[in-house]
């Protein structure tokens, strides 16, 4: 545990850009607890310890990458496996249409900014 009261645990990746292109946290399932979608190929799902992981199918490329927004997780509108999941285990979902950013292997997180508010 660090002076910010924070554990820093260093991840491998393998063959892909960075963490939030094979792994996301989705939020708390229906259940309350911490899911993450992972793709692993890229990364070995044992390192989220505590957590829930869901893992893609290899077919599925970029399904791990979400983003939430508040309450919704937005996610690829090409991965029905994906969304019958997490619509199981009660999420709510935008599925969007990412096929032009695709094209530039550009997926969710790429396109996100997130911005906290100073209060």
């Amino acid at each position: 545990m660090g002076p910010l009261r924070y554990a820093v645990t260093a991840v491998e990746v393998r063959g892909c850009l960075h963490l939030k292109t094979c792994a996301t946290h989705a939020g708390r399932d229906g259940a309350g607890d911490p899911l993450i979608i992972v793709d692993p190929r890229h990364v070995d799902p044992g390192i989220f310890a505590g957590a829930r992981t869901l893992s893609v199918a290899p077919e599925d490329g970029d399904a791990a990458n979400t983003v939430r927004a508040g309450d919704t997780l937005l996610i690829a509108a090409r991965h029905p496996a994906l969304s019958d999941a997490l619509a199981a285990r009660a999420f709510t979902l935008a599925e969007l249409d990412t096929s032009e950013f695709r094209k530039a292997e550009a997926a969710l997180s790429c396109l996100s900014l997130i911005a906290m508010d100073a209060g």
